[in-house]
């Protein structure tokens, strides 16, 4: 069977039949255009990135280039004006100085102050002169001043520059602008004010920025027509190029499609069976590997019976060692019962049914000292191994917060923050703990969004307890002390608290539908604690739940911890 099988798998997959050489050449022929079109494309494609690249680069090139000059002149440029600005004004400041000095001068010796200004604006062409009081109304040179472009606004920006002594001042909103200096005539209550365009300091600083800005776009326009320039002569190398990788190629080709014949007969005789018959071929190219590849095929496929053989050895291995993980989770579970044979106030019984071979459901118990037992029930969410290596850690650090005498409220606070921490996969679980006083009955307990727990009273009636929600331990750690709620409540001898997973109330039958609340609490009362013992109590469930599912397949893990007070402890009243 298997040899038919490996012929047909080989005949389907190797066998082809021309029926002629024509047809032979009619697939060699279209192979080397393949391989010719493919080349083509390949260099165009490679030129056409490389040239828009190489172009793109060149401009980019080109833009830096122009911008860092144009820094460099801007910046040098904005030096000069900075220099020829400040010795502008140095002159200005020694012109107002003489000017006040000659008026002076020549109002001493009889001149009127409208001639004296006359006179002293007659000697510099370039400049303005004003003769002002010092709270800046005209004595002379106001037909001068109103001939000056912009001069509206007089009186204000005339305070401006007699506080400002020197500077430059802005005439009509800025259209025009002037440098002016001021200066105290000698023996008179009088200012000189002296006026010089700046468009006439600076236009040799302005030449020279036009001179930059016209060099700076002769300079772009070159660059950007020598490399347009050079478009024309990359295409042609290219073209030259893609001409010589055709030829190359027909040659190529030529030389791949020659083994081809030998590789479809050889690839023929081994579809119809006859394995024994290789294909040896020595090109020395990727037709040769194709040829060891069919052989390698054949040899593989003739060792698949050995592969399936070792694949069952291995999948038996996982098992073995799946089963081995079971038995250690098991071990990790109390589960000797009486837990407690040597008292008589207390009984304990527990069991957990993972769904899978390890689960993620978790029981514990113990006596914190003679006195106190703490017990806690709780599910991870998930199945398999990663829910049973969380349940793991979670157990142990509730056992050990709980050794360490701490409320049930401390020690979902502490487990939640220990296990939140590196808790990359934000798996989380849901928990329910408490501490019986076995003097008293009394029982301060604790939720983290588990399954509420059941009163179960001697006669068999059930009573859901419904304590807050609280949040699953592990997904985020919380800095609050008081985030999980304690309650408090007494149990009366032989009253029992049932603990139990949702893999109890989510049972599935057959139909999909669930084994639900109200079915457990008829189970609890088939055997009451007054009539049975707790151990029956709990088997007499496990068995109407089993019964209930039939043969469905168990969805979820299955646990239920019965926690019993049966009287007060002997030496309560001593204590």
């Amino acid at each position: 069977m298997y040899s038919a099988s490996l012929r047909i798998t080989l005949k389907n997959i190797l066998y082809i039949h021309p029926k002629n050489k024509k047809w032979i050449r009619q697939v060699k022929a279209g192979i080397r255009i393949k391989i010719m079109g493919a080349l083509f494309l390949i260099a165009l494609l490679t030129f056409s990135v490389t040239l828009y690249y190489s172009l793109s680069g060149m401009r980019r090139f080109m833009n830096s280039a122009i911008q860092y000059g144009e820094r460099i002149g801007r910046q040098f440029t904005g030096d000069l004006r900075e220099a020829v600005l400040k010795r502008a004004s140095d002159d200005l400041k020694r012109s107002a100085a003489d000017q006040a000095y000659i008026i002076s001068q020549l109002t001493d010796t009889g001149s009127s102050p409208e001639k004296a200004v006359q006179q002293v604006a007659s000697m510099r062409k370039n400049e303005s002169v004003l003769l002002v009081t010092a709270d800046g109304k005209f004595i002379a040179g106001q037909d001068a001043w109103q001939q000056t472009p912009g001069s509206t606004d007089f009186p204000a920006q005339l305070r401006e520059a007699l506080r400002q002594q020197t500077g430059i001042l802005r005439l009509d909103g800025g259209r025009k602008k002037y440098l002016t200096a001021s200066a105290a005539v000698p023996g008179h209550d009088w200012k000189v004010m002296v006026f010089r365009s700046e468009g006439l300091v600076m236009k040799d600083v302005i030449r020279l920025e036009n001179l930059l800005e016209n060099e700076r776009k002769a300079g772009a326009d070159f660059l950007d027509g020598y490399i347009t320039g050079t478009i024309p002569f990359y295409i042609g190398i290219s073209l030259v190029i893609l001409i010589l990788l055709l030829l190359l190629g027909y040659f190529l080709a030529k030389q791949l499609t020659r083994p081809i014949s030998t590789l479809m007969r050889r690839a023929k005789i081994m579809g119809d069976g006859h394995l024994e018959r290789k294909i040896h071929l020595h090109t020395g190219d990727e037709l040769e590997q194709l040829a060891d590849s069919f052989n390698r095929m054949a040899d593989d496929l003739t060792q698949y019976i050995r592969s399936r053989d070792e694949a069952v050895r291995d999948r038996q291995r996982v098992e073995s060692e799946l089963k081995a993980a079971a038995e250690i989770q098991t071990a990790m579970l109390p589960g000797k019962f009486p837990a407690f044979p040597d008292r008589s106030d207390i009984d304990v019984r527990a069991v957990m049914k993972p769904a899978r071979e390890v689960g993620g459901d978790l029981y514990d118990f113990l006596l914190i000292d003679p006195h106190h037992l703490f017990f806690v029930i709780g599910d991870v969410a998930g199945k398999g191994m990663p829910a049973a290596l969380f349940m793991a850690t979670a157990k142990t650090l509730m056992r050990g917060f709980a050794k360490n005498q701490l409320s049930p409220a401390a020690i979902f606070h502490r487990t939640n923050n220990y296990l939140a921490d590196e808790n990359d996969a934000c798996m989380f679980i849901t928990a329910f703990c408490g501490i019986l006083d076995t003097r008293t009955g009394d029982v301060v307990c604790c939720n983290a969004g588990h399954n509420p727990p059941i009163r179960l009273a001697t006669d068999g009636n059930c009573t859901y307890l419904r304590p807050p929600a609280g949040f699953p331990l592990g997904p985020f750690p919380q800095e609050k002390e008081g985030f999980y709620t304690e309650i408090r409540f007494r149990l009366t001898p032989g009253e029992t608290l049932v603990l139990y997973t949702d893999g109890v109330t989510e049972a599935l039958d057959e139909q999909k539908n669930q084994f639900g609340e109200g079915r457990l609490t008829l189970a609890l009362s088939a055997a009451p604690p007054a009539v049975s013992p707790l151990k029956d109590t709990l088997n007499e469930t496990l068995k109407i739940l089993h019964g209930f599912t039939g043969n469905a397949p168990q969805s979820d893990d299955i646990t239920i911890l019965m926690v019993q007070y049966r009287k007060a402890s002997a030496d309560s009243s001593a204590d």
